[in-house]
């Protein structure tokens, strides 16, 4: 008898622990958002709606990417990314074999 009841506090000791675990986390995420700028890049290369798949891959395992829409008719990619960042999305991109005209678009990255 006394089993019983000391697991079933055992599994409501866990579960409130793991609740505030994920409700700490969530605290924590959106106090350490870091400031965003929306971007329009012009990529040369993507021709097809697999190339935009692509893209819109390469550019969501980019390390501050918030979000991205891209269009293959178009050419482009909207992408949210966090300011100072650019850089690896510029260079993930063109690593996989496509361009982006950065003075077109009136984009300078740090040198």
């Amino acid at each position: 008898m006394f089993t019983n009841k000391f697991l079933k506090l055992g599994y409501v000791s866990l579960v409130a622990v793991v609740l505030g675990l994920i409700i700490s986390a969530s605290y924590v995420n959106t106090t350490q958002a870091e400031e965003t700028k929306k971007v329009e890049l012009k990529i040369e290369g993507m021709g097809c709606k697999m190339c935009a798949k692509t893209i819109e891959s390469i550019l969501t395992h980019c390390s501050g990417v918030m979000g991205c829409a891209v269009s293959y008719k178009d050419g482009k990619a909207t992408v949210e990314v966090e300011v100072g960042k650019m850089g690896e999305v510029v260079d993930s991109l063109e690593g996989a074999g496509y361009s982006i005209d950065l003075h077109e678009m009136g984009l300078q990255l740090p040198h």
